[in-house]
């Protein structure tokens, strides 16, 4: 087994200890004989535990090398291609809330105005359904009376009633960019400043 320095580098701890698990280490070893048993190159997707604990997604070409007609083993040559599916799977992602935006849209467009209320509340479920959000919360914002009143939740994946009260000085330094038509996420309720 000969690797050279960067696999040295990202799958080996400072005190010598390999970061790949033993499966993994399995899988390479069996795509390695299934290479020294056919005569072309082998193309595979294999996910590697790298030393900064995460596992990486690796392009890997294998062929088998030879001298005076012998075989002696198999080259492979991986690129880490982690990265790049991340993207992928963004892209994956938004282009399938891009598809639901756009047919709520049309819905919405070719629906009855008696009916607006109803698809934008369906919309708005389908749409925190795809994105897995736990709750939509509409709130009136009274800007000449500093208040903040809660005017409707919607409950989408969690039977989790909890809520956590606003008050006007939680949002205060949000106004700005509300009235900007900014928007603000925030992935955990529990996470809004409460002073």
């Amino acid at each position: 087994k000969i690797f050279n320095s960067y696999l040295d580098n990202i799958m080996k701890f400072k005190d010598g200890n390999w970061s790949v698990s033993e499966d993994e280490i399995k899988v390479a070893y069996d795509n390695n004989q299934e290479v020294l048993k056919k005569k072309q190159s082998t193309i595979k997707y294999e996910e590697y535990t790298l030393n900064d604990g995460k596992k990486h997604l690796f392009k890997i070409i294998r062929k088998r090398i030879y001298h005076n007609n012998k075989v002696l083993g198999v080259l492979g040559i991986g690129n880490d291609i982690t990265e790049i599916k991340g993207y992928e799977e963004k892209l994956k992602y938004f282009k399938g809330l891009n598809e639901i935006i756009s047919e709520l849209s049309t819905n919405l467009i070719n629906g009855k105005i008696s009916n607006i209320d109803e698809f934008i509340i369906d919309g708005l479920k389908e749409i925190g359904k795809y994105t897995d959000i736990d709750r939509i919360c509409f709130y009136n914002v009274d800007l000449e009376l500093n208040k903040i009143n809660l005017n409707l939740i919607l409950n989408l994946n969690s039977n989790n009633k909890d809520y956590q009260e606003l008050k006007f000085e939680h949002i205060q330094r949000w106004i700005d960019r509300f009235t900007n038509n900014y928007f603000i996420i925030i992935n955990d309720i529990s996470q809004i400043p409460i002073t």
